[in-house]
């Protein structure tokens, strides 16, 4: 589609700063408002036309769902660190349930296992974007490869994740 112009851009790009003004509110930050506004930009412009019955209000909730998934990475990404630092660090127990504490630690030995085994570039980009915080263009700029490449390998590294999760351990 290159040259052809998507047929709700204006009213997205309409839409741009109205939407920046809110995320800076909810987040606190206009350069992460600006970033989440851009990639939500860019992806409801990746849709279809058929797809867009209101622009505006798939914009904002693009946006939402972005904000969502950013907030949900924020929560696992020391879990993560902590998995992928160490995974035989012992640590005391935070309750007097010694059951839970092995639990959390087979957790983290299956999560480490499953970061492991993924192919050297995709764990390059896991690693990057979910326990370093780089945004997916940020990784994708730093290792030259396209954005699209970025999410696939993110998502590879979060099923990977998920069914060692949901594998009963050895």
């Amino acid at each position: 589609m290159p040259g052809k112009i998507h047929p709700a851009q204006p009213e997205i790009l309409a839409a741009y700063h109205d939407l920046v003004d809110h995320l800076r509110r909810r987040l606190g930050s206009r350069e992460r408002a600006q970033e989440l506004a851009q990639e939500s930009v860019s992806r409801v412009l990746a849709l279809p036309p058929e797809h867009l019955l209101s622009p505006r209000a798939f914009l904002f909730r693009t946006a939402r769902n972005l904000e969502i998934d950013q907030f949900r990475a924020g929560q696992t990404r020391q879990a993560l660190h902590d998995v992928t630092a160490d995974p035989d660090a012992s640590e005391a127990p935070a309750t007097d349930e010694p059951a839970r504490h092995l639990e959390s630690q087979e957790e983290r030995h299956r999560l480490h296992a499953a970061i492991a085994g993924l192919p050297p570039r995709c764990r390059e980009v896991f690693v990057l974007h979910k326990l370093e915080g780089l945004s997916q263009r940020e990784v994708a700029g730093q290792l030259g490869i396209s954005l699209n490449m970025v999410e696939k390998h993110v998502m590879r590294g979060l099923l990977a994740c998920r069914s060692a999760l949901k594998d009963e351990p050895a």
